[in-house]
């Protein structure tokens, strides 16, 4: 089985549309003009010398290949100039600055030439692992390999130095990344010798004498006796991610199962309810089972990303509703979330309630003196460590890429978003306002088995072929149905109701409280709505729900009604007899993924229940 490839699949409306457009049109133009404004991309002219300004950092050419990503999958829709002429330019400083041996960093060829492969943290393999993901990416997008040949052969200057010389001071990377855009390589070129060597990567690491230490890095076991997620999220997901890959590409069992046991224990335990991943502050990382924050939550927009990544790699393993329900989730929140609604600003963290007072508590600090304050209040367009805005721009770019999987003439539809696709002889029209509206209609031609994903949040749901009402085969969370040879229209009906949900009574933080989900859309208070203290509004779960279409947002608020104390009630005393004294009151909710769009607010996912 094979995932339908984004350049097959066209958004053709509906929400995930818009925001296509408005990556296309606004957000990979807002980067650009950032990362040109902090020197990222002079840097890659290698020119930088004691005492010039923009000091070229150990990550920044990361964040240019992940651009030159975006730019690629934008071009393979459609001729852009000002984007294909900045690629190129990218790619002659490349190839002018780079090495005899194929070499290229723009850091280590100016800042400190003597340190190459020097420093495992340094993230070195990282920025070439995202070269390696640029090229492959521009050459599918416009036939051209001169970028393509280049990487090829940083790669096998790479293989030179890690496996057959063993002249680093370090034999596995620090940040992952290099193993799954070897195996992108192996993918486009056909040539195995990549392949070995993200295999080689994999295979090395915790088997060794211990490395020089780096951030949160997953070396304490070997990867086939890895079944707990660890360390820096974002780097869990992207080693996850190539296991994924090689596990099924070379039929190694041990290493699926250590996959699947890796995905278990996360969604079971480590997981927020908007899709965010990586708990702590403390090394942006993982913690204990069910230590699950709101205020403190970390949740970078990377890892939520990273575990897009990893869970649609696992679904081509084994096909389970749970990893399109994963990546579903966490698309339309903890993804989503990191990108402001006009399209040029982001959030690095993405926590589950925001309390500015409490933000500002430092009361000895001036707030001119707390410059970390804006990251967590309100999105800001450009970041010291700026890697979440670039993988935003390229998996809004390729998103069409995780809808379909096909095999044979059978077709399984795992995420509903309005769109057309053509892939070998399947032809397939899916209409739909999703997730407003749980009604999606496709046309489908060239299909002999068609499977729908029935999401794990819809309790009821009503299938139709050609106008006829439809059972089919339920199987892991799809629904699998055969159709006579020709041309047909199916409908698929969930039912969308406004639910309250309640967290393992283990999550501490969440006791006594409920989230509010419609779909697989989370909801949140914010104050601008419903005035301050909203840790204070208390849900009930009988209460009737109002869903309004809000253009805003491109997606439904929520109104309901509630209670909330009255503090009027406490005069000057910090303590009181407890006395019932709530007051009922209106409640607005809106998406989880446009809070802090209005202004500084205090916002909060998890409710009192009533």
């Amino acid at each position: 089985m094979e995932y339908i490839p984004y350049s097959s699949v066209e958004m053709k409306d509906g929400f995930w549309h818009s925001k296509q457009k408005l990556n296309r049109e606004v957000t990979i133009f807002a980067v650009l003009e950032q990362f040109q404004k902090t020197g990222r991309f002079d840097a890659l002219q290698c020119n930088w010398k004691p005492g010039m300004p923009n000091k070229p950092h150990i990550f920044w050419d990361s964040d240019i290949a992940k651009w030159v990503e975006s730019a690629a999958y934008i071009l393979q829709k459609g001729p852009d100039e000002r984007l294909e002429s900045i690629c190129e330019w990218v790619i002659d400083q490349i190839e002018k600055n780079r090495t005899s041996e194929g070499y290229f960093n723009s850091f280590y060829l100016t800042v400190e030439p003597q340190g190459r492969w020097q420093g495992r943290g340094n993230h070195e393999l990282y920025c070439a692992g995202h070269w390696i993901e640029a090229a492959v990416a521009y050459y599918e997008a416009t036939g051209r390999d001169r970028f393509l040949h280049m990487m090829e052969e940083f790669a096998r200057y790479i293989q030179q130095v890690f496996v057959k010389e063993q002249s680093a001071s370090f034999v596995t990377p620090g940040h992952e990344e290099i193993e799954l855009a070897l195996y992108k390589l192996y993918r486009c070129t056909g040539k195995t010798e990549y392949r070995d060597l993200s295999k080689f990567f994999l295979d090395n690491r915790g088997v060794r004498p211990r490395e020089p230490e780096a951030m949160g890095i997953q070396s304490h076991l070997p990867v086939r006796e890895q079944k707990s997620a660890k360390g820096h999220a974002v780097r869990a997901m992207y080693l996850y991610s190539a296991m994924a890959d090689i596990a099924r590409d070379c039929c190694d069992q041990k290493m699926q199962e250590a996959c699947e046991a890796l995905f278990q224990d996360i969604v079971r335990h480590k997981l927020y309810i908007t899709g965010g991943i990586g708990s702590s502050k403390h090394g942006e990382a993982f913690t204990i089972p069910y230590d699950l924050p709101n205020k403190e939550a970390y949740t970078e927009t990377c890892a939520a990303i990273g575990l897009i990544f990893f869970s649609s790699r696992l679904l081509l393993s084994q096909v389970d509703s749970i990893y399109g329900d994963v990546v579903e989730q966490v698309l339309y929140n903890g993804f989503l979330s990191g990108l402001s609604l006009d399209g040029k600003a982001f959030f690095y963290t993405n926590p589950l309630e925001l309390c500015p007072e409490w933000l500002e508590k430092d009361v000895d600090k001036p707030k001119e003196d707390q410059p970390w304050l804006p990251w967590l209040t309100q999105r800001v367009k450009v970041f010291g460590c700026s890697c979440c805005p670039p993988n935003v721009t390229r998996l809004l770019a390729s998103l069409g890429g995780y809808q379909y999987t096909y095999e044979g003439d059978a077709l399984w539809v795992h995420q509903y978003m309005d769109s057309e696709a053509v892939h070998g002889g399947m032809q397939i029209r899916q209409e739909t306002q999703y997730p407003n509206d749980g009604r999606i209609s496709i046309t489908v031609d060239g299909v002999g088995r068609l499977a729908f994903r029935i999401p794990g949040w819809c309790s009821a749901y009503k299938i139709f072929l050609d106008g006829q009402p439809w059972e089919g085969e339920e199987k892991r969370g799809y629904v699998y149905l055969r159709l006579p040879p020709g041309r047909h229209n199916l409908e698929l009906q969930l039912d969308m109701p406004c639910v309250l949900v309640e967290a393992h009574p283990r999550v501490r933080e969440d006791a006594g409280r409920v989230a509010v989900r419609r779909g697989p859309v989370v909801y949140c208070v914010e104050s601008v709505d419903n005035g301050p203290m909203v840790s204070e509004i208390m849900l009930d779960g009988k209460a009737f729900w109002e869903a309004e279409y809000e253009e805003t947002y491109g997606m439904h608020i929520l109104h309901t009604k509630g209670l909330r104390r009255n503090p009027d009630g406490f005069g000057d005393c910090l303590y009181r007899e407890m006395v019932e004294d709530r007051l009922p009151v209106k409640i607005t909710m809106v998406p989880y993924y446009a809070f802090a769009n209005r202004g500084v607010s205090e916002m909060q996912v998890w409710l009192l229940r009533a």
